[in-house]
């Protein structure tokens, strides 16, 4: 786990479970209903008036190149199988086994000067 020098807290997303159920259950219904059909996943940002900046851009992208150390853990397993009785048997053996590879999988563009930058995050095949 990656702690910030300064913070007695972790940085970025530590657990499986650092998303919402939102994304969990879409995921579970494509993968259900369109087990075949390639998903891609992209990141919108809903303030357009907010820009990140180049700092913020490379911290973000080092904070997704830490998802590959992430995966479903034996409780997080069993807190969704009791709480989110709506995800299904194959689906949360579907997440037991998953793993993203970043570097592979995440595509990050930033276009604009060194301050300022629009971004875009996708995910890919």
């Amino acid at each position: 786990m990656d702690f910030n020098g300064a913070s007695p807290f972790p940085e970025g997303v530590i657990s499986f479970l650092d998303t919402d159920l939102y994304k969990l259950t879409m995921q579970c219904a494509a993968l259900k209903y369109f087990p075949d059909v390639p998903v891609t996943y992209a990141f919108k940002n809903r303030t357009p008036d907010k820009k990140l900046s180049r700092a913020a851009f490379d911290w973000l992208q080092i904070q997704i190149n830490k998802l590959g150390n992430i995966f479903l853990s034996d409780e997080e397993y069993n807190f969704l199988k009791s709480t989110c009785t709506y995800l299904n048997e194959p689906y949360l053996r579907y997440l037991k086994d998953f793993r993203l590879n970043p570097r592979e999988q995440i595509k990050g563009t930033s276009m604009g000067g060194d301050d300022i930058i629009r971004d875009s995050l996708t995910g890919l095949d």
